[in-house]
């Protein structure tokens, strides 16, 4: 869903040449945009050629080029360079007559058309259009001056008035459009009878469906399978054949931006997943088959027997020269639905789940499992040739001991509480029943996750199935306060979602009794808090919006120390440390690092607290053993079961912090 708007590209046609020999061609490859914003990465790509020398050696340069504009020539093609950069809020105005040119060595020279380039501090437009999983529509606005919400119009081409809002205040609406067609629907907007504004709103809502030449069943000889979208239009194929889902940017997920995608010879058992993306964002349904042929290699059948010790148990199948092993476990929902679907259908289960590879033991005795939790596990057997057989009989166990006598390290620690997370996620997605609890748990763990994959730890990344359920969960719940809003768009942001809606909204909710003090509250008729004005500037991406130099003026502290004005959402009062940590983190310079590190104790527990420990180290740059002391406090307070208090956001929060 795209709102039309006017697009501006310089003219490529006129290129004005000072030469003596052959001109220079010159021309963008991506045109400059009229307009950008603070915190913006702005680029533009340019490419020119000549006759008369090698292209490596063309100099280009930028008239009244900004100072936060830099060039930089592309090392893989001669003749390409880019002018790029991020402006800040030092940077905000209008910059004009900006002109490129490009220069060879006989000293021939040629312009590219000058251009302005506006530089804003706000968002780039004050409306959105939401496209819901039902095909129903959002419309979120924001004026720049007050209206009377009882004067505000919307109607279509026709006349129709809309009026089914979702949320309304005096400068801002959302409003729901439902039943709308695909095509192109102009919108006007009005106060009273004065047109504000008029939008055109171009709706596509049918998603691209992927037809499969082959399905799913028994074949003797090869096969050739192609897929193609049913309705030929532009549309991105992605699909895996590992039997673990694709994912956009996953390592397993091939794309094909044909709409048509012809695989080579497939002759042993293979599961194909796949979906598709159209021009308009629409994401098909995900799909598979399973194409089994069979196999040469017979299964392994695997036992559950004791060890030395009749208390202790371990995994064990037959030894088979000239064989090595390969063990799959799974832990959670979606992970053993992946490795039983494999064990049904006859195909080798995903790397994904390979815990050890070409073992040439035949036994497997537990080694960093969580102790309290019950796992699965496959084997198959691989040949010399590195064949691999059918996957084996699969044991679902808890094993109550753990083989290593080495101490475990903090990425152990990581690993079992994830493995805790990933255990409790129920087939939604989420962890908590309550929705206020749910959101927040869910952000929480997502941005856990997040920190894990980023440092490098543990088995969960992006792609996991559990971590996109958990995503769409995430998006579908309505955030009913700004701390709520917050959260959720900066958890998003982590996994790539931007969403204009929400920035919007949670814009329009900050507290406007000052101008020159736009503080949150939980809601814009509240008073002020610290936590929603810290949370807001960094969903925002902007510390102007929300005056971070005014937090120490606009909020109590004790001891130096922020303190929460209200208990909610779980959160106890004492919370200070982690409050004024956040604070330090955005910006105020009322809370230094040194007082910060100060409050550490000699266990390594900041304040004595869970929360506080693991939000100093969220926030605050720490010495390497001032943040082992702190981590090693925190896995000391962990339970058995690899939780946190049994409190999911607690134990998200805690990860986070061991991750750091």
């Amino acid at each position: 869903v795209l709102w039309q708007s006017e697009e501006f590209t310089p003219s490529e046609s006129i290129v004005i040449s000072e030469f003596s020999g052959t001109p220079i061609e010159v021309t963008y490859l991506k045109a400059p945009e009229p307009k950008t914003f603070v915190k913006n990465f702005y680029s533009i790509s340019v490419y020119g050629t000549d006759l008369d020398s090698n292209d490596s050696d063309l100099t280009f340069e930028m008239e009244n080029m900004p100072d936060w504009l830099s060039m930089r020539k592309d090392l893989q093609v001669a003749g390409r360079v880019y002018f790029e950069g991020t402006p800040d809020y030092s940077d905000i105005g209008l910059y004009s007559n900006l002109r490129i040119s490009v220069k060879d060595w006989n000293g021939d020279k040629s312009y590219l058309p000058s251009f302005d380039l506006d530089v804003n501090a706000t968002y780039p437009e004050n409306n959105a259009v939401v496209a819901n999983a039902d095909n129903s529509f959002e419309m979120a606005y924001y004026f720049s001056t007050t209206i009377d919400p009882n004067n505000i119009i919307i109607e279509d081409s026709n006349g129709v008035q809309y009026n089914d809002f979702i949320n309304i205040t005096e400068n801002y609406f959302e409003l729901n459009l439902n039943d709308l067609s695909d095509g192109d629907h102009v919108f006007t907007i009005k106060n009273n009878d004065v047109i504000i504004d008029t939008k055109t709103v171009t709706v596509d809502s049918v998603a691209p469906v992927v037809i499969s030449s082959h399905v799913t069943g028994d074949y003797v000889n090869p096969i050739n399978v192609n897929l193609q979208v049913e309705v030929l239009e532009p549309a991105t194929i992605y699909y895996s054949t590992d039997g673990y889902p694709p994912y956009i940017g996953a390592e397993n997920t091939i794309e094909s931006t044909n709409s048509v995608v012809n695989f080579p010879e497939i002759q042993s058992t293979t599961k194909l997943i796949y979906f598709a993306v159209d021009q308009a964002g629409n994401k098909g349904v995900l799909n598979s088959q399973v194409f089994s042929f069979e196999d040469n290699l017979d299964a392994l059948s695997i036992s559950l027997v004791s060890t030395n010790d009749p208390n202790k148990m371990k995994i064990s199948w037959s030894s088979i020269n000239g064989y090595s092993y390969n063990i799959y476990r799974a832990i959670g929902f979606f992970e053993e639905e992946i490795l039983t679907d494999a064990l049904e259908n006859n195909y080798k289960p995903p790397r994904q789940l390979m815990l050890k590879e070409n073992s040439s033991e035949n036994e497997y005795v537990p080694y960093n499992e969580n102790i309290t939790l019950p796992y699965s596990y496959i084997v198959t057997k691989v040949n010399s040739a590195g064949e691999e057989s059918l996957p084996s009989n699969i044991i679902t166990h808890t094993f109550n001991y753990t083989s290593s006598s080495q101490a475990k390290t903090n990425e152990d620690y990581i690993q079992e509480s994830i493995d805790y997370l990933k255990y409790s996620e129920k087939a939604n997605g989420e962890w908590e029943e309550l929705n206020r609890k749910s959101l927040i748990a869910n952000c929480q763990i997502l941005d856990a996750f997040h920190a894990v994959e980023k440092a490098g730890i543990g088995n969960v990344k992006t792609n996991h199935p559990g971590v996109q359920a958990a995503i769409q969960s995430l998006r579908r719940k309505k955030a009913t306060n700004n701390y709520f809003l917050a959260k959720k768009m900066i958890t998003l942001r982590n996994f790539g979602i931007e969403s204009q809606a929400q920035w919007l909204r949670l814009y329009a909710n900050k507290n406007q009794s000052e101008a020159d003090n736009p503080n949150m509250g939980t809601n814009k008729i509240f008073r002020n808090h610290i936590h929603e004005t810290c949370l807001a500037i960094i969903a925002f991406n902007d510390n102007e919006i929300a005056d971070v130099g005014r937090l120490s003026s606009s909020f109590p502290k004790q001891d130096g120390l922020y303190k929460f004005i209200d208990n909610y959402d779980d959160i106890n009062n004492d919370m200070g440390l982690y409050l004024s940590s956040l604070a330090h983190y955005v910006g105020d310079s009322s809370i230094s690092s040194s007082f910060i590190i100060s409050k550490q104790s000699g266990d390594g527990s900041f304040e004595n607290s869970l929360f506080d420990t693991s939000g100093v180290l969220k926030w605050v740059s720490l010495t390497q053993s001032q943040r082992n002391l702190a981590q090693s406090y925190i896995n000391s307070q962990r339970l058995i079961d690899g939780s946190w208090m049994n409190n999911f956001f607690l134990t998200g929060l805690c990860i986070e912090g061991l991750a750091k």
